[in-house]
């Protein structure tokens, strides 16, 4: 997707954001402090000039009592086959919407190495399956 067409899909966003808003009578400032953003970010997020985190989304959900449609939309606008690629980085404090094509390849080239490392869900238990029948068949034969 273009940039300009990906900008457009975020100015939807930030439309859908105020008009929310101010049908629930709130001041960006008012919004902002509910979750835990400042008001000038609730005003850039409504002018599609900057990207809520997911967990700001939700908070939004939350406070304008949305049913969910700010989560959907944010993860639905992560969703686009022909734009150029986007992560998303968690951790234990904060989260972070990468959308710039170099920083999400560096984020690639970082994570890629441990990916290839990380075992599948299914091999951890392998050594612990032959450990508890090793286990029956010591406890079986005492």
């Amino acid at each position: 997707m273009a940039r300009g067409k990906r900008q457009d899909v975020w100015e939807f966003f930030g439309e859908l954001l105020k008009e929310r808003r101010e049908a629930a009578g709130l001041s960006r400032g008012d919004l902002g402090g509910r979750v835990f953003v400042s008001g000038g970010h609730i005003g850039l997020f409504e002018q599609g000039i900057r990207k809520p985190q997911l967990d700001v989304a939700k908070r939004i959900d939350e406070i304008l009592q949305t049913g969910g449609i700010f989560e959907r939309t944010w993860r639905k606008l992560m969703e686009f086959a022909d734009q150029p690629p986007t992560g998303y980085t968690e951790t234990s404090f904060s989260g972070t919407l990468l959308d710039g094509s170099a920083v999400v390849k560096r984020a690639r080239r970082a994570y890629d190495p441990l990916r290839v490392a990380a075992l599948s869900p299914e091999a951890p238990l392998k050594p612990i399956e032959s450990a508890a029948e090793d286990f029956r068949r010591c406890a079986s034969t005492t």
